[in-house]
């Protein structure tokens, strides 16, 4: 697989040092005019077990910073969470022999790439501990990054490195604007399987997988992308927390007595930029004063 790769260089009359400062992927996205606003550009990665019982699922959005991960104990809950995620790139380790594991992916419209710790170069390398490859190449604080990951399994913890080095590897070393990894909270979710979910058209149509014409295209009243990205996630993975959706019943039932608070709000959402993907674009020195 080729990717297309930024150069820098100055304009001036003698010869000057050229250098790799980017190589694009398809879950590496950050350009506006590339990226759908209102959704999520995810990268995936997948680990196994020495059985290949058990998976490691871990995903990120480099274009708004989210990165979570989530453990899976058969390939039917692995093929359920490619198909919530709808990842625009799958990241597999080619000494883990997992692509022999799901053929269906070869015959789906899936980027999938292969990477292994070989593959790169410099500290990042040598670093083998979530937390301290996690504070390499982000600007993390080492000792609130182990209380947060770690509850993470060996698994998760190997596909969450897997991800953080090639997307180290992608963007040539710059620190990367990222969360901590959260672990996908699965208990307080609806599981809906691919098949029914690709039936229910919850966020693509069965007829040319876009978006118009699906539940998401008939509900969707957000005006920004923050909300369209945060209204997809809820359709994706339904809540099963009562408390949770009471507060969210709450928030409409509030707006719904209140309709001059509706335009108000609306009026004011409306001059909100997506302001996760220009930091991200920032920090990554690819933002622009436009």
């Amino acid at each position: 697989r080729k990717a297309p790769i930024d150069v820098e260089s100055t304009r001036v009359s003698k010869l000057v040092p050229r250098e790799v400062t980017r190589l694009v992927t398809p879950g590496t996205l950050l350009e506006e005019e590339l990226l759908d606003p209102k959704s999520n550009n995810f990268l995936l990665s997948v680990s196994t077990s020495q059985d290949q019982q058990q998976f490691g699922l871990a995903w990120l959005d480099l274009s708004t910073g989210d990165f979570g991960c989530d453990r899976a104990d058969s390939q039917v809950e692995v093929r359920d969470a490619f198909a919530r995620l709808n990842p625009a790139e799958v990241l597999i380790n080619p000494r883990s022999r997992i692509s022999h594991l799901f053929p269906s992916l070869t015959c789906q419209s899936l980027c999938i790439s292969t990477f292994a710790e070989g593959d790169q170069d410099g500290s990042n390398a040598e670093v083998h501990n979530l937390e301290t490859l996690l504070c390499l190449v982000t600007e993390h604080d080492l000792d609130s990054l182990a209380a947060q990951t770690g509850n993470l399994s060996d698994l998760e913890k190997t596909s969450c490195e897997l991800l953080l080095r090639y997307v180290a590897w992608t963007q040539c070393g710059r620190k990367l604007r990222l969360s901590p990894p959260r672990r996908f909270q699965a208990t307080a979710t609806m599981s809906i399987d691919a098949s029914t979910r690709h039936a229910l058209e919850l966020t693509r149509t069965i007829r040319d997988g876009g978006r118009r014409g699906s539940l998401l295209w008939a509900i969707d009243g957000t005006v920004t992308c923050l909300g369209g990205r945060l209204l997809e996630s809820y359709l994706r993975a339904p809540s099963f927390e009562v408390v949770e959706i009471t507060r969210r019943l709450d928030l409409v039932d509030w707006f719904f007595r209140d309709m001059d608070a509706i335009r108000v709000s609306n009026q004011i959402l409306r001059q909100v930029q997506d302001m996760d993907r220009a930091l991200s674009r920032i920090g990554l020195l690819r933002g622009n004063p436009s």
